[in-house]
């Protein structure tokens, strides 16, 4: 009956009706008492509803008519636009219907963060489903689309019908059950939706039973704030010639005692009794306006039957009549024939439990009103009369008067208060700067005095002075003449370092002669004119011999040149300067690195000639390591160079040749030095491998660039630089990473080299941990 036509006209019409109701009833009503908080709120929430479905009405009808020919309204664009239409509404419908929300900032940004989601959704959502349609003949309901809208809208209505409950007011039980209708609607569509059909007939349907109920929702909650049904008001003109009688004249009296005393809650309590016997009145409040001008406080009241305490205060928006006097500055006659809530109200604050006529005056100043007067009859309930409300205007106005000449004395008062205090400041600050003057003449005084003294101490301090001038002047000549010796001492100590670098030259020179020898006697060793083993061993130990005696040879100078570079860097024959000392350090690293190649030379001879002892015995490998990086240090240094050590937890101790291990770990650091830039880092690891737990695997990586794939094989052949073009990506000189190889095969492991072009290599080596090597190496 709701989803086909003519059924679903009939819905429209029905919710097109209920929603121009709830627009009329909050115009009428703000019409006759202002447009209060709840009242703009259920008005625009009945055009925004009204609006939305006029445009739902107008797509209908262009549909039912084919307009336009090309596109099917009815099954692609109205389905979105319907549930986005009632999720719209259903914002709104809280946002009038829930003070909690309407009377909080938040409440209108949650509605306007909700409606934007709305629309973006429908312009998301509304493509997909014109495309779907076009090539299916699916019904919207059921659809994934469909899960969405239905799924928001009961979120939403059953959080409003919850949160609608606690709220103060008269309509929350009307508006839960609202909302609970709603939520139940769109419970139904989505566990159990229309076949055959677009439309959304169980919200259609709830739609039905809660907006015919949001009218009454309107209505209870516009009826406190509106005017009384019989309260009128009644625009009154000016005041005529004022009969002077008995209470005329004790009002007047009492309106001057308010200017002259200092209480003007006692003062404003004594014009009431008069006033309120001068103008016929069964009970009179005088109010006066708060600093937020938002309220009215009820300094003095008069009841003979009762005795209700002054200061109450009211909002001028929950009374809209007295809004109103006080906004056109004219008095107001209202005559209630029945209890309203407004009144009330407000002769609930004048001590009075009935209500009565009621005649407003305000309180006018010069710029802005002063208060107001509120005369009432609630036991008479005599209307008032020309007479009485001229008389009240006029004495009303006479207390205005009296009230504006003491506010302007408060104010007189309140900036003489602040130009005494200004002055006393001021006076307090005079008395202080002249304090500080006095104070600052007194230190000056004794500043003076100082200085006098002073000047009698530089005095004597300068007869003393000249007097040891001559001692100075011996001191200086005896400076300038050990500053002479010094330099002397200092070209001495620069003459000795050069004659020790000449020395180290020479001793370069020698160390290559005698490579040069070594490559020829190796030359002839692997000539094949050797004619027997026994000439060839004869060889090896003649080159051995050879050799030695080289070495030894070369270590005597070295001897003498590594002692005086000591003593140079001990300073114990004079101080050295920046430059020098680098020279020194540089001088003694290339002393230890000829040491070094000096062993290099002796361990490939032994090599050769198969007197290569291994000792194996029990060796910690951290401390090895750590002893090997601390006497690499000076060559690190030099190269601006950093090492980094990882370690292994718990690493055993392993049977090898200690010395053969510093050997191996050496040379893999000096030729990842020599290769790797500055100010790069070296890595050296030793860990045991998961897949071989009986061997100890030592690995150092350095950033030279690496080694290109077809020279890797040729790393470790001594040989191969010395024949051929230099390795790239290697530093060493070519006999280190042999002997490396050498050792470590020796002793039962093996070594390889891992590297990436353009970042580094990194050389592994692994050695058992339970080693039964004990021999000498055959050639």
């Amino acid at each position: 009956l709701l989803i086909q036509p003519p059924g679903d006209l009939v819905y429209h019409l029905i919710v097109l009706f209920a929603i121009e109701a709830a627009l009329g009833l909050s115009i009428v009503r703000a019409r006759r008492s202002g447009w209060a908080q709840r009242l703009r709120a259920v008005a625009v929430t009945a055009a925004m509803l009204l609006l939305l479905r006029l445009t739902l009405m107008i797509v209908a009808l262009l549909a039912l008519q084919g307009i336009p020919p090309d596109v099917p309204l009815n099954t692609a664009l109205t389905p979105p636009l319907e549930r986005a239409i009632d999720l719209i509404s259903l914002g709104f419908l809280a946002w009038a219907a829930v003070p909690l929300i309407h009377r909080r900032a938040s409440g209108l940004a949650l509605l306007i963060v909700n409606t934007l989601a709305v629309v973006i959704a429908y312009f998301v959502l509304a493509p997909q489903w014109q495309a779907l349609s076009a090539a299916s003949n699916s019904y919207y309901p059921g659809s994934a689309q469909e899960t969405i809208w239905q799924t928001w809208s009961l979120a939403l209505a059953a959080l409003v019908a919850v949160v609608a409950l606690p709220a103060r007011t008269e309509a929350r039980v009307l508006t839960s059950v609202c909302f609970a209708l709603l939520a139940a609607g769109h419970a139904l569509q989505l566990l159990m939706p229309t076949t055959a059909t677009h439309a959304a007939g169980w919200v259609r349907l709830a739609q039905l039973a809660a907006y015919p109920m949001f009218v009454l929702i309107a209505w209870q909650l516009t009826q406190v704030e509106e005017a009384p049904a019989l309260a009128q008001p009644i625009e009154l003109g000016a005041p005529t010639t004022l009969q002077i009688d008995q209470p005329v004249w004790q009002t007047l009296g009492a309106i001057q005692n308010v200017t002259r005393g200092d209480d003007l809650a006692l003062a404003l309590q004594q014009v009431a009794v008069p006033l309120a016997a001068a103008v016929r009145a069964d009970v009179l409040a005088i109010g006066l306006g708060t600093n937020t001008d938002h309220s009215i406080e009820l300094v003095a009241i008069h009841h003979p039957g009762a005795a209700p305490l002054p200061g109450a205060s009211f909002q001028l928006d929950r009374q809209p009549n007295v809004k109103r006097a006080l906004e056109r500055r004219r008095p107001i006659a209202i005559s209630v024939n029945e209890s309203t809530p407004e009144l009330i109200e407000l002769f609930g604050l004048l001590g009075s439990f009935v209500p009565g006529p009621l005649l407003i005056m305000p309180l006018l100043g010069p710029e802005r009103p002063l208060g107001v007067a509120l005369f009432g009859n609630p036991t008479s309930r005599r209307e008032w009369t020309a007479s009485e409300v001229d008389r009240a205007q006029t004495l009303t106005n006479h207390l205005a008067l009296a009230l504006f000449a003491v506010q302007q004395r408060q104010a007189l008062t309140a900036q003489l208060d602040e130009v005494r205090g200004q002055l006393r400041a001021v006076e307090a600050d005079a008395n202080t700067r002249r304090q500080s003057l006095e104070n600052a003449l007194k230190n000056a005084q004794a500043e003076a005095q100082r200085a006098s003294m002073q000047l009698a101490a530089l005095a004597k301090l300068q007869d003393a002075l000249s007097a040891q001038r001559g001692t100075d002047e011996a001191r200086v000549q005896q400076l300038a003449e050990e500053r002479a010796q010094l330099e002397l001492v200092a070209q001495e100590r620069q003459a000795e370092i050069e004659r020790l670098t000449k020395l180290q030259n020479g001793l370069d020179y020698q160390l290559r002669e005698a490579q040069r020898l070594i490559t020829q006697l190796q030359d002839q060793t692997r000539s094949p004119e050797a004619e027997s083993p026994t000439e060839t061993a004869a060889a090896l130990a003649h080159q051995h011999e050879v050799i030695a005696s080289i070495v030894q040879e070369l270590r005597t100078p070295m001897t003498s040149i590594t002692g005086y570079t000591d003593l140079l860097l001990g300073e114990s024959v004079g101080i050295l300067g920046a430059m020098q000392r680098q020279f020194m350090q540089r001088i003694k690293a290339n002393i230890e690195r000829m040491d070094g190649m000096l062993n290099d030379l002796i361990n490939v001879t032994a090599i050769d000639t198969g007197a290569l002892k291994i000792e194996p015995e029990a060796v910690n490998v951290p401390e090895v390591i750590q002893d090997t990086v601390m006497s690499a240090a000076p060559l690190f240094s030099e190269r601006e160079l950093s090492v980094r050590v990882e370690l292994a937890d718990d690493l055993p101790r392993i049977q090898t040749d200690r010395d053969n291990l510093h050997q191996i770990i050496k040379h893999l650091l000096y030729n990842a030095a020599l290769c790797s830039p500055g100010q790069s880092e070296i890595v050296v690891r030793a860990q045991l491998p998961p897949d071989m737990p009986d061997f100890l695997l030592v690995s150092v990586t350095d950033n030279g660039g690496g080694i290109a794939p077809e020279d890797r094989q040729r790393a470790f052949h001594r040989l191969y630089r010395a024949d051929h073009p230099l390795v790239q990506g290697l530093g060493e000189t070519g006999v280190g990473l042999s002997i490396s190889k050498t050792l470590v095969e020796a002793q039962g492991g093996r070594i390889w080299v891992d590297s990436e072009m353009g970042v580094g290599s990194t050389f592994t080596f692994v050695l058992p941990i339970h080693s039964n090597h004990h021999l000498e190496l055959a050639a």
